[in-house]
């Protein structure tokens, strides 16, 4: 029997870039679009695909390897699919080998073959770098030597140092936001022992988040900006964790200038949830199915259930979802 072996570190900021990627479309779309010349908008659909497989080697080991972000855009009737790799300690080899690991892996998954031939198709990918060491190229070149012929593709690289503040607002690059703080990390000792360089610390970071406060909706979504917004936090104290005044001082200006925007962003989170609940309950409705069978699929409680479907109720047999879920969050009082 094959052991299964993880081979694969998992830090903060991987599960940061998972975060973005999972949970900010918008932000992910215009990072998109930036690096591979898209032009994706609000209508594009994006699917996250699965990021883990085991390989078995010859040995009988099972080692997993896992990319850290793998989805497909679909817009305007053409669906193309991409994997990222993230490192945080700069630009090295590996990454190559890693990408390519998961590219040609993904492919095979989704590969198509008849009696005599089998076809498979490598996704478009990204190497994100977040400190600018190891000299990161601006491409990576794949070349691939096979009995039929040579075949070569580049991936794009992106380092976080490549970009000022004013360059991630200008190019719509609020995906690298969170990861601003390593563009300064040359300067945290001195940050941490120099009270006034520390309050030119404080006044950056507190501009970043004005100016993710400023942007309109139609930029970036509400949800959107919360999730930026707190994994910058989450970002920077792990960079910093052994720097106690920086630490704190990133918590402090979270509480003075967030705490209240913060609130409205978690109002709207849960918003977000009612309104996927009450689409699901609509679809389940117009399948004719009841109550108790909606709560027991959905694993929610039956009055919950029951008060949505009380409201859904005046929209049968259709249950036109957007009516219902006006309905649902702004009832008309008696």
């Amino acid at each position: 029997m094959s052991k299964k072996k993880r081979t694969v570190s998992y830090t903060a900021y991987d599960k940061a870039v998972r975060i973005l990627e999972t949970e900010c479309d918008d932000a992910l779309l215009q990072f998109v679009n930036f690096i591979f010349h898209e032009d994706y908008d609000n209508t594009a659909k994006i699917i996250r695909l699965r990021n883990q497989h085991f390989v078995e080697h010859t040995d009988g080991k099972t080692e997993e390897q896992i990319t850290d972000s793998h989805f497909s855009i679909t817009f305007r009737g053409k669906t193309k699919k991409y994997n990222m790799e993230c490192q945080s300690n700069g630009y090295s080899g590996s990454m190559l080998i890693r990408i390519i690991q998961y590219a040609f892996q993904t492919a095979i998954d989704d590969s198509t073959y008849e009696y005599d031939e089998i076809k498979i198709e490598i996704p478009q990918s990204v190497l994100f770098v977040l400190r600018d060491k190891g000299k990161p190229p601006e491409k990576a070149k794949f070349r691939i030597i096979t009995p039929g012929g040579e075949v070569s593709y580049e991936a794009p690289v992106i380092c976080e140092a490549w970009f000022s503040i004013e360059e991630m607002f200008e190019n719509k690059l609020h995906f690298l936001l969170p990861f601003f703080a390593f563009n300064l990390e040359s300067q945290m000792d001195i940050y941490e022992h120099d009270k006034e360089k520390l309050k030119e610390f404080e006044d950056i970071y507190f501009e970043v988040i004005e100016r993710i406060h400023q942007l309109p909706e139609a930029v970036l979504s509400l949800r959107t900006k919360g999730v930026i917004i707190k994994e910058m936090e989450k970002v920077t104290k792990r960079l910093n964790e052994n720097r106690v005044n920086v630490i704190r001082k990133v918590g402090d200006i979270m509480m003075d200038s967030t705490l209240e925007w913060l609130r409205k962003y978690d109002a709207a989170v849960a918003e977000g949830e009612e309104t996927r609940l009450v689409r699901q309950i609509c679809r389940k409705l117009r399948k004719g199915k009841n109550i108790s069978q909606i709560a027991d699929e959905l694993e929610e409680s039956e009055i919950r259930v029951q008060v949505i479907c009380d409201t859904a109720a005046e929209f049968a047999p259709d249950y036109d979802e957007e009516k219902v879920i006006k309905a649902v969050l702004n009832p008309v009082e008696d």
